[in-house]
């Protein structure tokens, strides 16, 4: 059974996911943890429910949507990971936050992770990539994670649970 959480956060109320499953593998999905509060209650959560994240996964490169990066790298070992052709945007956050949140970004950016561009297997389910929705950036994409057998349980774009 696959569990979802989410955590509102930044300046902009993104929406970070952790999902999990009963092996207590996790991924996260747009981490925009920014503020203390936003990272304590993602290692709160983790740690309470002894997950073990595995991939830390952005549906596309806008900043707001991956101001945790460097955190989760830190705190996790985990690269984020991309379409191919988000991959710049990724590379320059610290230059989307000075532009759009007149902010600067003081830690240091992690290594991307080789580009998401194939159905990805996440223990029971799988990942499907790439979906372009065409919405936030030219490839935005959607996770679709499926149980072996029956209907998606959850599509995550762009934040958006459906």
């Amino acid at each position: 059974m696959l569990n979802i959480h989410h955590i509102v956060c930044n300046m902009l109320q993104e929406n970070c996911y952790v999902v999990s499953d009963e092996t207590k593998e996790c991924v996260i999905i747009d981490c925009g943890v920014f503020f203390d509060k936003d990272k304590e209650a993602l290692k709160k959560y983790i740690t309470d429910n002894q997950l073990k994240p595995s991939r830390l996964l952005a549906t596309h490169g806008h900043v707001d949507h991956n101001l945790g990066n460097a955190f989760v790298y830190d705190t996790y070992g985990l690269q984020p990971e991309v379409h191919e052709d988000d991959s710049q945007l990724l590379e320059h956050l610290p230059e989307q936050a000075a532009y759009l949140l007149n902010m600067p970004l003081e830690e240091p950016q992690p290594p991307l992770a080789p580009c998401l561009t194939e159905l990805t297997p996440f223990n029971g389910a799988i990942i499907a990539l790439p979906l372009s929705t065409h919405r936030a950036t030219p490839r935005a994409v959607v996770y679709s994670i499926v149980p072996k057998k029956g209907l998606p349980l959850l599509a995550i774009h762009c934040s958006e649970v459906r």
